[in-house]
């Protein structure tokens, strides 16, 4: 985030996730929805964010087009595919920052920041997305929902407020700190 985490005097700090952390972060930060009930809540959304390929490209199909969206090109850490072309031309910018696999680096974080100030857009992240779902709910203005996929479950739904804000940034400050 430009000069410092949301909600904080401190700057950004390049975190790696402690594997005592690992179980925690697989349960979901919200509801899990699934199939039409999932559909509907996106619809139904006002500001939405998203974090992952799959829940991007499916809230474009259903006409929704998200505030941030964080992609990496991977569904499940497969094999990595080009984000399509209609899917780069559906945000007003697009950013990419490095985030290696089970870290959260400081550009990541201020990419995050970045579109959020600048009125949203797409973070491509090079590596991996999953654990930036800390970052956009701590960065993100109240009300918005963010979605993530939530594998063999469906789709997690968290509502960006003071609460779900301080868990995200009590998650981060249990990580091991790299720089």
């Amino acid at each position: 985030m430009a000069a410092t985490r949301s909600g904080s005097n401190e700057p950004p700090r390049h975190l790696r996730l402690r594997p005592e952390l690992r179980d925690e972060l697989g349960r979901p930060l919200g509801p899990v929805l699934a199939g039409e009930g999932a559909d509907d809540a996106v619809r139904r959304a006002g500001r939405l964010a998203t974090c992952g390929d799959v829940v991007t490209g499916r809230a474009l199909e259903l006409g929704v087009t998200p505030f941030v969206a964080v992609m990496d090109g991977r569904t499940q850490r497969g094999i990595p595919r080009p984000v399509p072309p209609a899917t780069l031309e559906a945000f007003p910018r697009v950013r990419s920052a490095p985030n290696p696999p089970g870290e959260i680096t400081v550009a990541l974080q201020e990419a995050l920041r970045a579109l959020v100030d600048e009125g949203g857009g797409l973070l491509l992240v090079e590596g991996e997305e999953d654990l930036a779902l800390l970052p956009l709910v701590e960065g993100l203005p109240d009300r918005t929902t963010v979605i993530y996929g939530q594998p063999g479950a469906g789709v997690a739904f968290v509502e960006v407020d003071r609460s779900s804000r301080a868990r995200a940034r009590a998650l981060m400050d249990r990580m091991e700190v790299l720089a």
